[in-house]
């Protein structure tokens, strides 16, 4: 959570925006670092990033 806190704070992104991305990662075996990433380009990155983690492509290969 405290990753994504400072997208709460300084953005205004809302609780349903954060849940949405909480959801879309959750159970990936991600680490901190890569959720850090997507976190970023989710929330402050292109539509197109967004989009491609909404459709489940967030593969680092």
């Amino acid at each position: 959570m405290y990753t994504l806190r400072q997208f709460i704070r300084i953005n205004c992104i809302t609780k349903r925006d954060i849940d949405e991305f909480v959801n879309l990662v959750s159970g990936k075996h991600l680490s901190l670092r890569d959720i850090e990433l997507l976190a970023h380009g989710y929330f402050k990155g292109p539509d197109e990033f967004r989009e491609q983690i909404k459709s489940g492509n967030i593969a680092w290969d």
